[in-house]
């Protein structure tokens, strides 16, 4: 064997071995999704969980979960953790626009106390993957509804 020859195969199998796939990068991207309401999906609270893999430049895997009523919007940042089937969401920080509830609900609007959905999805959410690939959190009430988080992977964002 040559030496240009033992330098490519030395290379190539760097390369490869660099590449090696991460459990994580089966999900990391967009998720698009939002709280649905017995098993069904409602416009009351639709919204995106994106996932950001650890990278050069980032250091950690990172999530941001907007939910959103249209006239409110919830922000959720913070760390993710993969087990298995099983994805933990440790938030790191919440806010919330709109919350002028005076206004929401005489424009005939579902009205969500950001203290209550901060409660409820403002420390560790535990998302499960089902055999649809989406991943579906325990049911719950999120102020004046009932439902769970799910969300689908978005194709479309890659």
């Amino acid at each position: 064997m040559s030496v240009y020859s033992r330098l490519a195969l030395l290379l190539a199998f760097a390369f490869l071995s660099g590449c090696a796939a991460h459990p994580q990068d089966a999900v990391v991207g967009e998720w698009d999704g939002g709280f649905q309401v017995n098993d069904r999906a409602t416009d009351q609270l639709t919204g995106s969980l994106d996932l950001y893999g650890e990278t050069a430049t980032i250091p950690s895997q990172d999530f941001h979960l907007h939910l959103t009523t249209g006239m409110q919007d919830f922000y959720m940042f913070g760390r993710f953790q993969l087990s298995g089937k099983q994805l933990v969401l440790r938030s790191e920080g919440f806010s919330a626009e709109g919350t002028d509830k005076a206004q929401i609900q005489m424009l005939r609007y579902l009205y969500f106390d950001p203290k209550v959905v901060q409660s409820e999805l403002g420390s560790t959410i535990t998302l499960n993957r089902d055999t649809a690939n989406r991943w579906i959190g325990p049911k719950t009430a999120l102020g004046p509804i009932h439902g769970r988080l799910v969300f689908a992977f978005n194709r479309n964002a890659l």
